[in-house]
């Protein structure tokens, strides 16, 4: 569903990350996710979600969210501090479908965060 709004709403470096993001992931399905994978995939985020970006600060929000839920999927460990990061990434691309005037996606992410926020006073408590 993000990489059509990507596509509709002209935003190519979020498209661009997203896209790496499903290479991610197909390596984290199959098992294949490993330290040099990552440094890959988060330097080739970086590199091509610059470049391609062509819409400033906004632009660059697919990069961070993708950057920031690659490592920490990757090296947080704890139940929380998993949580915690995913509340973080959907928080990021919330706001990012919002500036985009993406309001369909923008309201299932704050929807989710809501949930998340829940998920995580529960596991507190």
């Amino acid at each position: 569903m993000l990489c059509f709004s990507s596509v509709c709403f002209g935003m190519w470096a979020g498209l661009v990350t997203l896209m790496f993001s499903i290479v991610r992931n197909l390596l984290v399905v199959f098992d294949k996710l490993d330290t040099r994978k990552i440094i890959v995939c988060t330097i080739s985020v970086f590199v091509f979600g610059v470049i391609i970006n062509d819409k400033g600060l906004i632009g660059l929000m697919p990069v961070i969210g993708t950057i920031q839920l690659t490592l920490c999927s990757f090296y947080i460990k704890s139940l929380i501090g998993t949580k915690l990061s995913f509340l973080c990434n959907i928080i990021i691309w919330a706001v990012y479908s919002l500036l985009i005037y993406d309001f369909a996606a923008g309201l299932t992410q704050v929807v989710i965060a809501v949930i998340t926020i829940f998920s995580i006073i529960n596991t507190l408590y």
